[in-house]
């Protein structure tokens, strides 16, 4: 692939999975030619899902089914629930656009998120830590945090708005 970027975070479990011997979280953020491609976090162990749709009758199986998150930027007091897509092994989630059960009409992108992601509610700079919890199937809730470096280099790379330091 042309020009094609790969940036991997390791993270810390803060409550490891309980049902598999996962040594670390992974981040990998992908991009190509000055763009965002994707982004994953392989978690490392069998993840819970949920029909976020379930009034519509699609199967568990259909493009509805997402794992249910929340994510906590530096010190916020309450985490955010999300909802992002899987791997087809329940092992690795995908940056999805799925804000809530209740959905008002996707306008975000995956890029849109992860600038949220990378800078949310500083106004000088950008988030330093996050801590994302995702339910374990069969097990208990898993927790993992990111500390971010400094993401200029990732935001040139996949042409990511950088706000001013």
């Amino acid at each position: 692939m042309k020009d094609l970027t790969m940036f991997s975070l390791d993270g810390t479990f803060l409550t490891p999975p309980k049902l598999a011997k996962a040594s670390k979280p992974t981040w990998i953020i992908t991009c190509q030619s000055g763009k965002f491609l994707h982004s994953l976090i392989d978690v490392g162990t069998v993840l819970d899902s949920t029909n976020i749709y379930p009034r519509m009758g699609l199967p568990s199986w259909s493009d509805q089914d997402k794992t249910k998150i929340m994510i906590q930027l530096d010190n916020e007091e309450k985490p955010q629930l999300e909802y992002w897509g899987h791997s087809d092994d329940y092992s690795t989630i995908y940056l999805n656009t799925a804000q809530a059960p209740i959905m008002r009409k996707v306008s975000n992108t995956g890029e849109k998120r992860l600038k949220e992601l990378f800078y949310g509610h500083v106004k000088n700079g950008q988030v330093h830590k996050i801590v994302i919890m995702v339910p374990e199937y069969l097990g208990a809730l898993v927790s993992m945090r990111f500390d971010l470096p400094d993401v200029t280099a990732v935001a040139d790379s996949c042409g990511l708005v950088e706000h001013k330091k």
